[in-house]
């Protein structure tokens, strides 16, 4: 799978993009699962691994019918977890949700939303900073895409901290100071 990024997600039809959403739905649901911090102990262990192991079935289904439907392999993903990436993944998600807004009605897209609030969460307590705070309530896409831009602010404030004086201060990558400096 390669990675899309958020001005291939703003090229899908509507169709594709809600195919792709869905899909993406499908994938973070089991990625969360598999993530989740409970213990597979006790009387229910072998229920939740049947539930983990059936979520990753159907993405795996569903991921096979969109590839060869869309001939591709692309998809957002994130490679690792600092904001810029993290903030980078979201641009191409919040990119594929606009898109297919108009194809997928009310649906919610909960397992993305709680795996993007996973992985701030953990930015945060490794970086040892505040911890994004939740819209309490969420339905539909607009709110998420809502939610999704805020999360978005929340990295790019710690990609780029504020100075002494409270102005936000540009790094010398975003600047292209970088490149003349390795030149």
């Amino acid at each position: 799978m390669s990675q899309m990024c958020e001005s291939a997600g703003k090229k899908l039809t509507p169709e594709q993009a809600a195919d792709l959403s869905r899909l993406l739905e499908l994938l973070t649901r089991w990625e969360n699962m598999r993530d989740d911090p409970a213990t597979v102990e006790g009387i229910n262990a072998p229920a939740l691994l049947l539930d983990r192991q059936r979520a990753y079935e159907l993405y795996q289904v569903h991921l096979r019918t969109y590839s060869t439907r869309y001939k591709t392999s692309q998809m957002p993903a994130v490679t690792t977890n600092t904001p810029a990436h993290i903030g980078d993944w979201l641009r191409a998600v919040r990119a594929i949700w606009r898109r297919a807004e108009s194809k997928v009605g009310d649906d919610t897209p909960v397992h993305i939303l709680e795996k993007a609030y996973r992985l701030v969460d953990r930015t945060a307590d490794r970086l040892k900073t505040d911890r994004f705070v939740r819209t309490t309530k969420i339905h539909g896409v607009p709110a998420a895409v809502g939610e999704l831009e805020a999360v978005i602010d929340w990295c790019d404030r710690l990609v780029r901290p504020m100075n002494r004086s409270g102005s936000v201060q540009i790094s010398a990558y975003e600047t292209g100071e970088h490149r003349a400096k390795a030149g």
